[in-house]
């Protein structure tokens, strides 16, 4: 009787940590927007709180990945300046020990307006629980 207690014990236990581990997690993300000083690879006092606070939220809470959405100004190779951006944003996750595997980089490309309107700024999506 005192064996099937135990068995029964630790069977609860296991169900109470696989509960919390996230498993069956509901679907949610959470958005930061990391924005940079105008034609420059600084972080704007801003960016770098946002910055900080995803990567803060990546370590304590491991997302199924890391969406860095940004503006392209066309096709072809990635301008200089947004990949030195992008090589930041990776940077701080990694060096805060968040596995660079589960970063996705998204480049959306706009014309040129467009492009200069949104090029200083970076969404940094933080994804969780099964994905539909």
């Amino acid at each position: 009787m005192m064996d099937i207690v135990k068995r029964l014990t630790v069977l609860i236990l296991v169900a109470f940590v696989a509960a919390s581990c996230g498993f069956d997690e509901p679907a949610h993300s959470d958005y930061f927007v990391v924005t940079f000083l105008p034609d420059m690879p600084a972080l704007t006092q801003e960016g770098n709180r946002a910055l900080h606070n995803a990567v803060n939220e990546a370590g304590r809470h491991r997302p199924n990945f890391i969406a860095v959405s940004g503006a392209s100004p066309g096709p072809g190779p990635t301008p200089a300046l947004t990949q030195q951006r992008l090589d930041a944003i990776t940077k701080a996750f990694v060096g805060d020990g968040v596995n660079a595997a589960l970063m996705r980089i998204e480049l959306a490309q706009y014309g040129a307006t467009a492009y200069a309107e949104r090029k200083d700024g970076f969404i940094i999506r933080l994804a969780y629980g099964t994905m539909p």
